[in-house]
């Protein structure tokens, strides 16, 4: 990967709004989003979040784990931008295939297409007429469209075991962090969400957990961990080197005198990680008495230009 691949994001946007939004609720009201959570969280599914400061952050690892149930259960077809039926009349011209698909074709990832894994695995030719049907019918368990469900769930594991879903998902999650990493109030609805997570996972009997976290009479909680450069870097860029409180300018990382705190949203001692997304800027003042009333993230944002 070269200088600029590792700069610069290509955004091409396919939903990107509509999912960041999903994660928004999800992180703002996650008792209506239990079932979806515990499929996530489910077998130690905390654990990769555990680690300090990884670049492959805790939104990006729990967009994909969203995205991932989301196209799992889409079997509603939607239209195909670039696919048609050959030789066929007008009315009949559309292809339409699972969204998982139509998300393939918006980003340009080559993935065999639904027909063409119906071509490997010897199965009948697709019709406009079989289409019509599987969207219309109120029962895909029907003698007609079935054995159409059970192909198509086919093809979702053939394109999950090949690897074209997890690509498709680090694209999206790539654009729904650029689109969410400035929102501080829903990183911390996130990390309030995934703090039940930690404290549970601080009662691991495996070793490699355990020396993640330090134990004391107060409770667990996991290691302070150095924040490193890039980290900085990236929540100084977000937060416009002020504090987002009282909105003092803090200076730059290569100043010699510099009152920056990067502070945790979510503290450690209430289950907060060590990651890029659970901080937030403030000034010597303000993380003193964020330390002492526990205030919730700061609100105010510097515009793009004077109103």
């Amino acid at each position: 990967m070269g200088r600029l691949e590792k700069e610069l994001l290509e955004g091409r946007y396919y939903r990107t709004y509509l999912l960041a939004n999903l994660i928004d609720q999800i992180a703002a009201n996650p008792f209506a989003y239990l079932n979806d959570l515990e499929a996530i969280f489910a077998d130690e599914g905390i654990y990769p979040f555990l680690a300090s400061f990884q670049k492959h952050s805790a939104l990006h690892r729990f967009a994909g784990s969203v995205l991932w149930q989301y196209y799992y259960d889409r079997v509603t077809l939607v239209e195909s931008a670039i696919q048609q039926f050959p030789n066929m009349s007008l009315a009949d011209e559309v292809m339409w295939v699972l969204p998982v698909e139509a998300a393939c074709e918006a980003y340009e990832i080559e993935h065999p297409t639904f027909i063409e894994f119906r071509k490997e695995t010897n199965l009948s030719e697709l019709t406009p007429a079989m289409l019509r049907h599987f969207r219309s019918c109120d029962d895909h368990r029907c003698g007609e469209c079935g054995r159409l469900s059970d192909e198509y769930g086919d093809y979702w594991d053939e394109l999950n075991l090949r690897g074209y879903v997890d690509e498709l998902l680090d694209r999206i999650s790539e654009e729904v962090f650029f689109v969410m990493f400035g929102n501080r109030s829903f990183l911390a609805n996130l990390h309030k969400l995934l703090a039940g997570y930690v404290q549970d996972a601080a009662y691991s009997e495996e070793p490699e957990i355990q020396k993640l976290f330090t134990h004391t009479k107060a409770g667990s909680r996991l290691r302070r961990t150095q924040i490193p450069v890039w980290a900085k870097r990236a929540v100084e860029f977000r937060d416009r080197g002020r504090c987002v409180y009282c909105q003092r300018q803090l200076g730059t990382l290569h100043t010699p005198i510099n009152h920056a705190n990067f502070d945790h949203i979510i503290p450690l001692a209430k289950g907060g990680l060590n990651d890029v997304t659970n901080l937030q800027l403030l000034c010597d003042d303000c993380n003193n008495e964020k330390r002492h009333k526990g205030l919730e993230p700061g609100r105010l944002y510097e515009r793009w230009y004077p109103a």
